[in-house]
């Protein structure tokens, strides 16, 4: 879910809903719609952060960012039975991102293979 430029993680347990936030380690256990009709309760999970006066994030910024003026929910995506990016992202480059996995192992593999039809033939020679 995109933030005000700001990227959480939300998890549906289907009797809880939580949203992480890995930049500062924080897990809020409430769903987005709560948060924005009350972005005051995210202070406390932010209180133990050490914001230094030089950084342009502050805990009043937080809560502005979680306010809901240009929040995005990126809903997910299904490709080949596998949940990937949100639903805007592009199939072919997820596919091209999955074959590359693929044949990234190929090329070392098949770099191996005379080196293992060697020692091959001289442990049966």
């Amino acid at each position: 879910m995109g933030l005000g430029g700001h990227v959480v993680v939300t998890a549906n347990t289907g009797h809880n809903y939580w949203i992480f936030d890995p930049d500062f380690d924080v897990i809020i256990p409430y769903n987005i719609e709560y948060i924005q009709q009350n972005p005051e309760i995210i202070k406390k999970y932010y209180s133990n952060l050490n914001f230094q006066q030089s950084t342009l994030i502050t805990p009043e910024k937080i809560v502005d960012i979680y306010s809901g003026d240009g929040n995005v929910i990126y809903p997910s995506n299904i490709f080949f039975g596998m949940s990937y990016g949100y639903i805007d992202c592009n199939w072919k480059k997820v596919a091209i991102e999955r074959l590359s996995y693929i044949f990234k192992w190929i090329f070392p593999i098949s770099l191996m293979i005379p080196f293992i039809l060697l020692r091959f033939r001289k442990t049966h020679a």
